[in-house]
């Protein structure tokens, strides 16, 4: 458990947050390694895997924000914003794998229900750019990989990747032949999927290994003095 020496309230929750976050950027990379050399339930199973991941890991987020970082530092719309779009995300995201390990027989075959991926990675999306503008603000431009800045780093990290899993699924679904899909003649962009898809992934696990060592070290941290960073709740992504 966390004690008085700890820089962040709740530490143990959002570190269990942060390890969450890790395995399911692990599942999810094993994931689109694995479409192109496994059968479509052991890339079901990997997705399901990844996706209750992300869930658990919000769950977590969501509870450390308001029963641990709103009390001590005043609530935050805005990282409540950008943490429930991302569980909404994690829920959209299972439709997909579930809907094949269940229904193998509906939707495009291999894949099962293709929206909700790429609804769910604009959701995701919309919540990782919600939470990097506003953790800008937290950000200490003197000492730029200072303990206190690695969420903002983690952030931006996380919000890189989402930008190459909406163009990698957003290039996959508008590919798709009616009637899962628009059918358009993306070209030469489907070549690009694959290491989109493996690209964001890795840097969603860059991104949770940040957290997780920001988390970890937080308890070497002494914040008795009123100039520590860390006393600011913009360090926790809180408003300005």
């Amino acid at each position: 458990m966390a004690d008085d020496s700890d820089a962040i309230p709740g530490r143990m929750t959002v570190l269990l947050s942060s390890w969450v976050f890790i395995f399911a950027s692990i599942f999810l990379l094993a994931e689109f390694i694995a479409i192109h050399e496994a059968s479509p339930t052991t890339c079901n199973v990997l997705g399901t895997l990844s996706d209750l991941g992300w869930a658990i890991g919000f769950i977590l987020l969501i509870d450390w924000l308001v029963f641990h970082i709103f009390p001590a530092f005043g609530a935050s719309r805005r990282a409540l914003t950008g943490a429930t779009l991302k569980l909404i995300a994690s829920v959209l995201f299972l439709l997909q794998p579930v809907a094949g390990l269940l229904a193998p027989s509906y939707g495009l075959p291999g894949v099962g229900i293709p929206w909700s991926n790429l609804v769910g990675i604009l959701f995701f999306h919309a919540g990782n750019c919600v939470d990097a503008v506003g953790m800008c603000f937290s950000f200490d431009t003197k000492a730029p990989l200072a303990w206190w800045n690695w969420p903002a780093l983690g952030m931006w990290v996380y919000c890189a990747a989402t930008w190459l899993l909406v163009a990698g699924n957003a290039i996959f679904f508008f590919s798709i032949a009616a009637p899962w899909g628009p059918g358009v003649d993306v070209g030469g962009a489907a070549q690009h999927v694959e290491a989109l898809q493996e690209g964001g992934a890795s840097l969603l696990l860059i991104g949770s290994v940040i957290y997780t060592a920001w988390a970890s070290r937080a308890r070497e941290m002494n914040t008795q003095t009123d100039t520590s960073p860390m006393i600011s709740p913009l360090a926790y992504g809180s408003d300005p």
